[in-house]
C-alpha cells in the first residue's frame, strides 16, 4: 500500500477536487481509497460568541456594580436571624 499526500478542495455536493498530481495516480471511479482530513487552522469555522449569555452576564455585572462586598463569615448567623422573624420585621428575641 502506497501513501501519497496531497491537498484537495471540497466542492458542492461533497465531492473532492483533486489536484493534477493526484489525477496522475490513475484513480478509477468507484475505487476504494483511504482519506484522512486535516483542516487548516486558519480556515476552521469558529463558533460565534454566545451573545445572549454575554448580554445576561453584562446585566448581572451592571446590577452588582455598586453592591457592597460581604464576606460569608456571618451567613449562618444572618440566616438564623431571618428565620427567627427578622425578615418579617419581628424582633427575634420576642
Amino acid at each position: 500500500m502506497a501513501v501519497i499526500q496531497f491537498r484537495a478542495k471540497v466542492r458542492e455536493g461533497g465531492l473532492l477536487e483533486l489536484p493534477e498530481q493526484a489525477q496522475a495516480l490513475g484513480l478509477i471511479p468507484g475505487e476504494e481509497v483511504t482519506v484522512s482530513v486535516e483542516r487548516n487552522s486558519s480556515q476552521a469555522p469558529a463558533f460565534p460568541p454566545n451573545e445572549k449569555g454575554l448580554a445576561i452576564m453584562r446585566q448581572i455585572a451592571e446590577l452588582q456594580k455598586d453592591m457592597p462586598y460581604s464576606d460569608n463569615t456571618n451567613t449562618l448567623k444572618l440566616l438564623h436571624e431571618a428565620r427567627a422573624g427578622a425578615m418579617y420585621d419581628r424582633d427575634p428575641i420576642e
